[in-house]
């Protein structure tokens, strides 16, 4: 399978050639007219950033990932990894909070006992 990026870069390029193929048509048949010039402008627009896409730049590369399965995959395993660390480590420290509460709680109730004697 193909990364995203790949996929996206694809199908912009297609839909530019496609609203071009479609522009030649209109252009043949009646001429210049308001929405040729709209569609001829959505299929630069389309050829462009299907190219800078390609190309790994351009503000689509934010939205469609160019990593490979493998990379993801590697990605998200380290990103579980780090998540279990500091769950861990939250987890420690919950504990000897609880502790250091529990024997708060059991220092004050002997400290209540001993002054009712």
């Amino acid at each position: 399978m193909h990364p995203p990026a790949v996929a996206a870069s694809r199908l912009l390029l297609g839909a530019g050639v496609g609203g071009f193929l479609a522009v030649g048509l209109d252009l043949q048949n009646g001429g210049w007219a308001v929405d040729t010039a709209a569609f001829a402008v959505v299929s630069v627009s389309c050829l462009l950033l299907g190219w800078t896409l390609r190309r790994g730049m351009g503000p689509m590369t934010r939205v469609f990932s160019s990593e490979s399965d493998d990379e993801m995959a590697q990605r998200v395993k380290l990103k579980l990894e780090e998540l279990e660390a500091s769950e861990d480590v939250n987890a420690k420290w919950a504990a000897l909070e609880a502790k250091v509460l529990s024997d708060d709680l059991t220092q004050s109730s002997d400290e209540t006992d001993s002054s009712v004697d």
